[in-house]
């Protein structure tokens, strides 16, 4: 399984005059960029903290179409699959150019745009 990572990036301009100076030169102006990141790596498909009283039951989107992507083929989620030890499940999809069935993740289902 994928784990879920979460990066936080901050950038920091500081602009200004340095603490000191050699004596007898003119002051100078310097130009500084602080750039700080933090990675968090949930091991779940999901963290806790986000509400999933609001995903779709697997059950739900049997007969339902999909994309692969924003570009990738059609496919329609024929049915539900296994139970997968990190809680997710396999779907049963068939891609509509070619006919041929696969089992597809749930979490992979629902980030792909839904076809009409």
């Amino acid at each position: 399984a994928r784990p879920l990572q979460l990066w936080f990036i901050q950038i920091r301009f500081n602009t200004g005059t340095p603490p000191h100076r050699v004596h007898g030169l003119p002051p100078t102006t310097y130009h500084a960029i602080q750039l700080s990141y933090k990675i968090t790596t949930f091991q779940s498909m999901m963290p806790a903290s986000i509400d999933t009283t609001s995903l779709p039951l697997p059950a739900s989107l049997v007969g339902t179409w999909r994309r692969f992507g924003l570009f990738g083929p059609v496919y329609e989620i024929i049915s539900v699959g296994d139970n997968l030890a990190n809680g997710d499940n396999l779907m049963r999809v068939r891609v509509v150019e070619s006919g041929e069935e696969l089992d597809y993740r749930f979490a992979d289902i629902l980030d792909d745009p839904k076809e009409r």
